[in-house]
């Protein structure tokens, strides 16, 4: 296979940017020698308010892509197969592109250690629906870009080694984001009549974002950021239960932690005093055993591939 020749330069690198928590947490730390500029994919149908938003507190330039879905894709049409698309895959080699294009000589990705958890096992088969942000595919993908260009191009992921509580703890003090910030997937629809202007607060990701920030942030404080309390609301009960693991193998089919990192955080919150009204929280506590503790969570999990010069 021919090798494309490049010019990188390793301290300018590109971020990969989608507007919600941990993308936010990895522009946010990146040392300040890195020249970094924010890399956005937005849909034909135009760009998307709050990730627009969320870059400009950032204050870094942006280079950015559209991308055209199938029709069928949109309609939801039953006799199409419409599983569940590799956009993260898709999203990491067109910042590639875009990276070698302009000299740069890192992409940035924003995968923390849960994304390479199952969902589900089959059989003997291990089910992961965000398959594309593991670190299994990142190895993958980096392998395939080091064929056509060389070692020159970093593509990592700057949180593979850092849980969900740990990534909620440093958002926590960005407060500059908090008003802004979004990662409910309602606020991401392709269809414009469908996209929401606030929190849902119903879906999977509306409740674990706010179950990893309440043991950092105050309830009152939550309130104002999300528009609701999921974490009150009695129909996501359920939801909660699958979350933390309850009596379930199963994990949400969303981007969503695993089940001891959400057990872990639960734990944390029901010893706060403001949420001691909302008993079944504690009760649901009481039901799950996590494997880690709090602050083994603050720590390192597993391996990385990032490079020494993109840590402060």
């Amino acid at each position: 296979m021919t090798r494309v020749p490049v010019s990188l330069d390793p301290e300018r690198v590109l971020v990969p940017f989608g507007g919600g928590i941990d993308s936010v947490v990895s522009s946010a730390t990146l040392p300040d020698h890195l020249d970094q500029t924010l890399f956005i994919l937005s849909p034909a149908t135009g760009r998307f308010a709050p990730l627009e938003a969320t870059a400009a507190v950032s204050g870094h330039g942006i280079v950015r892509a559209t991308r055209y879905l199938d029709e069928q894709i949109i309609r939801g049409e039953a006799a199409f197969f419409n599983g569940h698309v590799p956009v993260t895959a898709m999203v990491t080699l067109l910042a590639a592109v875009a990276a070698v294009a302009s000299g740069r000589g890192g992409v940035v990705m924003s995968n923390e250690h849960s994304a390479s958890a199952a969902n589900l096992r089959w059989g003997d088969l291990e089910v992961n629906h965000q398959w594309s942000k593991s670190l299994e595919a990142e190895r993958l993908i980096a392998a395939a870009l080091a064929e056509r260009v060389g070692d020159e191009l970093i593509v990592a992921s700057l949180l593979r080694d850092r849980s969900e509580v740990w990534v909620a703890d440093v958002f926590s003090q960005l407060t500059q984001y908090h008003h802004v910030f979004r990662s409910c997937n309602r606020a991401f629809s392709q269809v414009l009549d469908q996209r929401l202007d606030t929190w849902c607060g119903e879906c999977d990701k509306c409740l674990f974002i706010n179950l990893m920030l309440a043991p950092y942030l105050s309830r009152e404080r939550l309130r104002q950021i999300f528009h609701h309390e999921p974490l009150r609301d009695e129909r996501r009960g359920d939801q909660l239960r699958v979350l933390v693991g309850a009596g379930v193998d199963v994990k949400p089919f969303e981007c969503v932690g695993d089940p001891d990192e959400s057990a872990v955080a639960l734990a944390r919150v029901v010893e706060l005093e403001e949420w001691r009204d909302v008993p079944r929280l504690a009760e649901l506590a009481r039901e799950v055993s996590p494997d880690r503790t709090f602050e083994e969570l603050l720590d390192t999990q597993g391996p990385s591939r990032v490079p020494a010069h993109w840590l402060r």
